[in-house]
C-alpha cells in the first residue's frame, strides 16, 4: 500500500517508544505473561464481553507503560536496580516479587568530613503496585524514625507512589 517509506509504525513516526533497562524489561515482560495468563482464563460468553476485554486489556498495558517509565527514571536518577526476587514466591499469584533499590543522595558542603551521606532505600514491588502500601526497607545516614514518620504522612499509594517516596526521601535529607 502506498505511502512515504519514512511513515507509520515501523518507523517510529507515531510516537517515541521509551528505552527500558533489562531489569525493567523483564519485569514488563513478567507482567505481561500475568496479564496474558489472567485472559486465557477469563470466559468470553458472549460477544458482548469482548468489549470489556479488551478495554481491561488495555488499561493494564497502559498502566504498566506507566509504571515501567516511573521504574526506568528512578533507575537512572537515584543509580537504582531493579532485580526479581528468588527468595519465594506471592502464595496468591505463584510469582517471585520484584525489588527495586535506590541511593539517594545528599552532597554536603565542601570541606565537610564526607562528601555526602546516601540513604539505601529497597521497594518490594509485587502485583498490587501501586496500589497498596509497599514493603521498604530503609538504611543509611538519617535519623530513621523520623524518616519513617515523614514518608507515612508524605508518601501514599498511587500512581506515582515510588518517585514521591523517593522525593519524599530527598526532601527529608534536604536535597
Amino acid at each position: 500500500y502506498g505511502g512515504d517509506k519514512n511513515s507509520g509504525p515501523a518507523s517510529g513516526a507515531y510516537r517515541k517508544q521509551p528505552k527500558f533497562t533489562s531489569g525493567v524489561q523483564s519485569f514488563l515482560v513478567d507482567k505481561v505473561r500475568a496479564l496474558c495468563e489472567e485472559i486465557d482464563k477469563t470466559p468470553l460468553n458472549s460477544t458482548s464481553d469482548i468489549t470489556p476485554t479488551l478495554q481491561y486489556i488495555e488499561w493494564s498495558l497502559g498502566r504498566l507503560h506507566i509504571i515501567g517509565k516511573e521504574l526506568t527514571m528512578l533507575e537512572s536518577r537515584h543509580s537504582g536496580s531493579l532485580r526479581q526476587l528468588r527468595r519465594g514466591t506471592d502464595a496468591a499469584t505463584d510469582r517471585c516479587p520484584y525489588q527495586l533499590e535506590v541511593e539517594i543522595a545528599k552532597h554536603k558542603p565542601r570541606g565537610t568530613s564526607s562528601m555526602c551521606t546516601v540513604v539505601l532505600a529497597c521497594f518490594e514491588i509485587g502485583d498490587s503496585y501501586p496500589f497498596a502500601v509497599l514493603d521498604v526497607d530503609i538504611s543509611g545516614e538519617a535519623d530513621m524514625r523520623s524518616l519513617e514518620r515523614h514518608l507515612t504522612k508524605n508518601a501514599k499509594p498511587g500512581f506515582g507512589y515510588l518517585s514521591r517516596t523517593c522525593d519524599a526521601i530527598a526532601a527529608f535529607q534536604g536535597n
